[in-house]
């Protein structure tokens, strides 16, 4: 992240996004649409179906057109989007959640301010965030990657590969911070952690994903309380 858009972050994080000031609905995917230019695999579409229950497809936070990075191009879609909000969204739009960069299930100009302040001192955001909510749509899209959410403390998590060219050989997974252990899947389809025994409720383990082609994101998994 760039220096801007780690200070804008830290001070308007909402809960669920305290990885970017630490480290420096569902989602439309049932059935994935993809323009034509970009149709679904047979191979995502059986990886998809092979998901765990507890998995989620993630996008990118700021990513709205869907090509893996955060920059200019992202932010001027969201600034055509709260200037015309009866409008359809425009053609480049793949994921409309990527531009609730606050976190309040609306595109507004607060969004656009915190994007504009992530993007002030350099053209795109150095190591982007991964999330997910319920609500606004948003197409299968960059970096095809599925997570658990919100384990209990001692609770195994995966994060699970949806490109069939991914594999724990050019995708690497590491723990940046926080109560948990993480290791390669059997498969090598993805990665599987543990949340420490001992980790309290609201703890953050923050993982640091690496790609091929020298791209990076962060991804947060809250603790949450034990059921009672």
């Amino acid at each position: 992240m760039s220096r801007g858009g780690e200070r804008t972050h830290k001070k308007n994080l909402p809960r669920g996004l305290l990885l970017i000031a630490a480290a420096a609905g569902a989602m439309s995917i049932a059935a994935p649409s993809m323009c034509a230019a970009q149709q679904p695999t047979q191979q995502q579409l059986e990886l998809l179906r092979n998901l765990p229950d507890s998995a989620h497809v993630l996008y990118i936070l700021g990513d709205l057109n869907g090509d893996g990075v955060v920059d200019q191009k992202d932010l001027a879609l969201l600034r055509e989007i709260v200037a015309k909000p009866s409008a359809s969204l425009p053609a480049a739009v793949r994921c409309q959640a990527a531009g609730d960069v606050n976190l309040d299930r609306t595109l507004d100009a607060g969004d656009v301010a915190l994007l504009a302040g992530w993007l002030k001192d350099a053209p795109r955001v150095n190591i982007p965030a991964l999330y997910w909510q319920p609500g606004l749509g948003c197409k299968l899209s960059e970096p095809y990657l599925a997570a658990t959410i919100e384990p209990h403390a001692g609770d195994t998590f995966r994060i699970r590969f949806i490109d069939p060219h991914y594999s724990t050989s050019n995708v690497r997974v590491v723990v940046h911070s926080g109560p948990a252990t993480i290791r390669p899947a059997a498969d090598g389809k993805g990665y599987e952690g543990t949340i420490s025994s001992d980790a309290k409720p609201g703890a953050l383990a923050i993982l640091l994903i690496s790609i091929t082609g020298n791209r990076s994101y962060y991804y947060d998994l809250q603790v949450r309380a034990a059921p009672h």
